[in-house]
């Protein structure tokens, strides 16, 4: 029998793989579509990380080395974050900055 710290662990990794592919599929259906650009969004809630809230909007062209690397899911574990999809890019709007080093390094070390 699983004990409670298993069955937390059991949950959380299906959560996460559960997220994975959605995002996935989500991605696929718009490659399949031409669509060009992704907007992050985070769920703006009391568990959001610093990290998550602070890309909450941005928009990146999915051509960039970036969307993969930075991608909800793949940024931490029991990231909540969705790429929305957009045909065209709105005339304002908050472009996508790459995470610099050191912004990276402390967050990591932070959510350890």
């Amino acid at each position: 029998a699983f004990n409670k710290y298993q069955n937390e662990e059991l949950v959380d990794s299906s959560i996460m793989l559960s997220h994975k592919f959605y995002n996935e599929g989500r991605e696929w259906t718009a490659d399949e579509a031409g669509i060009k650009y992704a907007e992050w969004s985070a769920v703006l809630d009391e568990r959001v990380c610093d990290y998550c809230e602070s890309r909450d909007g941005m928009i990146i062209e999915l051509s960039s080395p970036d969307f993969s690397e930075f991608s909800p899911g793949n940024v931490h574990e029991n990231c909540r974050c969705i790429w929305v999809y957009l045909d065209e890019v709105p005339e304002t709007y908050n472009n996508w900055k790459t995470p610099s080093q050191k912004d990276q390094k402390e967050y990591y070390m932070s959510r350890r």
